[in-house]
């Protein structure tokens, strides 16, 4: 709702028709596209205790069979739909989806990592990043129309994905580390909440820092916008955390 009213969208209607407007919007769809991942979140954690009844009677083998057969789904069959004319008729949406990843969490939790394992995740990750990197220049070098690198649900983001979480499972951080880390932590949500109207402020044309965005090569001005974004996102958040009343409710 705060998106809409920093849009000011429908402030012509009156204030019963204003909230109607909203709550039907916010029910229809996310009204900015990085807040997907909540109606995506909404959807798991509905089916979150039928899939729960499944770890509790499926062996680890049962388990990798299931993440098999989605990676295969989710990835393989949507890189073929995109480059290919190969289409698969086979019903296969209730094996596609978010939920595997869901599962690997679960499965990557409870499996035993070994050093091999975190060595053979440094190699996928390091070809999920390369097949990344490739795949993206070589649409934008022959003008194809596709995302499919960039999207979540592709091979290579999720093998990155899946590698990184290993790498991230058994990490060690140090007391002092963690006192840096923590308040960042905290705020984080708050962050990703903010962030996009700090950037739209920022960069809009006519804005403080719209010339930067036309400045020096993508390859340090990326990087150097996605940090002062989030520098700003965060004095924000933790300026807003300080106030008595609204600290209870900023995430």
């Amino acid at each position: 709702m705060i998106y809409l009213i920093w849009k000011k969208e429908g402030f012509e209607k009156d204030f019963l028709s204003l909230i109607a407007t909203y709550l039907i919007r916010i029910l229809n769809r996310p009204n900015e596209d990085h807040l997907w991942f909540l109606y995506a979140l909404m959807g798991l954690y509905l089916f979150t205790p039928i899939l729960r009844l499944y770890l509790q009677k499926a062996s680890q083998q049962e388990q990798f069979y299931y993440l098999g057969v989605w990676f295969f789904f989710a990835t393989i069959v949507f890189f073929l739909a995109e480059f290919t004319p190969i289409k698969i008729g086979i019903y296969y949406q209730y094996l596609s989806g978010y939920v595997g990843y869901f599962l690997f969490g679960h499965f990557a939790r409870n499996f035993n990592m070994q050093k091999k394992h975190r060595v053979i995740a440094w190699i996928i990750f390091a070809f999920g990043l390369a097949l990344t990197i490739t795949g993206m220049w070589y649409c934008k070098k022959y003008e194809i129309k596709s995302f499919y690198f960039e999207d979540y649900l592709s091979a290579n983001v999720t093998l990155m994905s899946c590698a990184f979480f290993i790498l991230l499972k058994d990490l060690h951080i140090s007391d002092s580390l963690y006192k840096f880390i923590a308040p960042l932590n905290r705020a984080s949500f708050g962050i990703y909440l903010v962030h996009i109207m700090v950037m739209a402020e920022l960069y809009r044309t006519g804005g403080p820092l719209s010339d930067l965005t036309k400045m020096g090569h993508e390859l340090y001005m990326v990087p150097a916008l996605g940090i002062s974004v989030f520098l700003i996102s965060l004095f924000i958040i933790l300026a807003l955390q300080k106030i008595p009343f609204l600290k209870r409710i900023v995430p």
